[in-house]
């Protein structure tokens, strides 16, 4: 239709923005095989291509016929033989024509003319489309006005379709003579996270907050309970059929426990050595920055177990800078981050304080591999597959994989992020990351404020939140503890305790000067018990604190 390119071409280029389409019934059939891609102009051309090999290789009653079994009819509807039926409670051949101008009408904008929430503008939609069947000819006026007169006679809504974005992607796996699929999704839990993130927007709406997504965990079996790719699957405004699961974005400081993990790994380090938190300027090939801490302060020298619980950012640049980028950067591939593809060059010591992109899913997948001691769990998200003619198909699950880091270390790293006192001086008491029972908790806020991150585990689950926007639009002060902290408390809440971390052999519990880390001497004024890998604890006395003899 070259009027409609010409015409939507204007008006595109006159917002800056697709705001109208242009496209044909075989373009829309284009756009469907193709995934419904974001609207972009490449994506226009790469549809208009495959709509000229269509109408080359089809015919009219093809394509129609293409378009009618995959086009949107609202509320996760694929097909008019599905929406026929739900809808209506009858097949698509048994519709009547009022019943069937009324279904074709939803897929220009299923969302807003959704049957059960919207019924009279898709009632409006439907004397919309009786009246075109009048103008080409198929309809007299009077046939026309009767069909409009009729009562429609809705079935009873679905069951809310839950995890859309987890269940568009398992559909496109589907072939062969697969009928139907379990997923490990928990129908109870996945209500629940949608629920409360739906609140949570609400309550960050006038931060310029847009979203959110979250993944819940099963550690010991690495089944995915709860899917949120984002708030509303159906806003299209808001990028709902976004994922905000599998997007890359930046972490910030959530990587941190990683490089921690390498550091005491190495033996060179404890939760109670002292790590200097000074100004540090740091040179690489980029150029030179000088990292600071969230609070815009330095700390001074503080404890390995303080630095991390604080989340600070220059005692992890320095370690990372210790470590070398390579060897922080392999410790992210161990612990399952793929999307780091680029060399350690690339990254630099910032890789620390999350400048890679990395996905919720790989997050969430590398914490739960902290909660089960070092070894990452095989994700899953179904159950199995039935076919047509009953037999039942289960997926390969592979055996869990090591993540290069040993139980003892793990259990250090989760020690330290469960430990409410440590985070204290930065975060307080109380607040989004204090739970009533055993939580290891870590967030992270990317630079401009455009994605913040928490993620949390206890013994039995993980969950990992992601807020911000997709467009990638900064948020107004809106860090990991303010944003996606709170969703992160109300789903660990109702999912409930899931135990005490329980330490594994060769870890040995002593006590040191809470200022050196070292074997308290007498004149030590504050003492603290602490975790060490066994040989490790220090040997030598304080030499901080001292009595001097006064002469008075």
């Amino acid at each position: 239709d070259p009027v409609a390119v010409v015409r939507a071409a204007w008006d595109n280029a006159r917002t800056g923005r697709i705001v109208r389409g242009a496209s044909t019934l075989t373009m829309q059939v284009a756009r469907l095989l193709r995934g419904r891609p974001e609207r972009t102009w490449a994506n226009k051309l790469a549809e208009a291509h495959l709509a000229l090999r269509l109408e080359v290789y089809l015919s009219k009653a093809d394509l129609l016929t293409l378009w009618l079994n995959r086009a949107p009819f609202g509320n996760g509807i694929t097909g008019i033989e599905a929406a026929a039926r739900t809808y209506f409670g009858k097949s698509a051949r048994d519709l009547t024509v009022a019943e069937a101008a009324y279904l074709v009408g939803l897929p220009q904008r299923p969302a807003d003319l959704d049957p059960y929430r919207h019924p009279d503008r898709a009632r409006a939609r439907q004397r919309y489309v009786l009246l075109a069947m009048e103008r080409e000819g198929l309809l007299s006026p009077e046939e026309r006005r009767q069909l409009a007169s009729l009562p429609v006679r809705l079935a009873d809504p679905p069951e809310p379709f839950r995890a859309p974005h987890l269940v568009e992607r398992l559909a496109r796996t589907v072939s062969g003579d697969v009928v139907e699929v379990r997923t490990t999704i928990d129908p109870d839990v996945q209500a629940r996270v949608e629920a409360l993130a739906r609140g949570h927007l609400d309550r960050l709406g006038d931060l310029g907050v847009g979203n959110t997504a979250a993944v819940v965990l099963d550690n010991r079996t690495g089944e995915v309970l709860a899917y949120l790719g984002s708030v509303d699957f159906w806003d299209a405004h808001a990028g709902g059929q976004n994922d905000g699961v599998r997007m890359l974005r930046q972490p910030g400081s959530a990587l941190k426990p990683f490089t921690y993990a390498r550091a005491l790994a190495s033996g060179r380090y404890t939760p109670a050595s002292i790590l200097p938190d000074i100004e540090t300027p740091v040179l690489e090939a980029g150029g030179a920055f000088q990292p600071e801490n969230y609070d815009r302060r330095y700390h001074g020298p503080v404890p390995l177990r303080q630095a991390l619980a604080c989340s600070y950012n220059v005692p992890a640049v320095r370690l990372a800078r210790e470590l070398g980028p390579p060897a922080v950067l392999d410790a992210l591939h161990e612990a399952g981050f793929t999307s780091l593809d680029r060399p350690p060059e690339h990254y630099g010591v910032g890789l620390t304080l999350g400048n890679g992109e990395v996905r919720l899913l790989e997050l969430a997948r590398a914490y739960a591999g902290l909660a089960r001691g070092g070894t990452l769990p095989p994700l899953r998200t179904e159950r199995w597959r039935r076919t047509a003619s009953g037999d039942t198909l289960y997926p390969f699950v592979p055996p869990p994989a090591p993540m290069g880091i040993d139980p003892r270390v793990a259990f250090l790293i989760t020690d330290i992020l469960a430990d409410p006192e440590a985070r204290a001086p930065a975060f307080g008491r109380g607040g989004p990351l204090e739970l009533p029972f055993p939580c290891a908790v870590k967030t992270g806020t990317s630079k401009d404020y455009r994605d913040n991150w928490a993620v949390g585990y206890t013994p039995r689950h993980t969950v990992a939140v992601w807020s911000g926007n997709f467009d990638g639009s900064p948020m107004r002060w809106v860090s990991g503890v303010t944003g996606a902290g709170p969703l992160l408390k109300a789903i660990f809440l109702e999912l409930g305790s899931g135990g005490s971390f329980t330490p594994p052999g060769g870890l040995v519990r002593d006590t040191v000067c809470a200022a050196s880390g070292s074997r308290p001497a007498r004149a030590c004024p504050a003492r603290r018990t602490e975790w060490f890998l066994a040989g490790t604890a220090p040997r030598d006395t304080c030499q901080v604190h001292r009595r001097v003899r006064l002469d008075r």
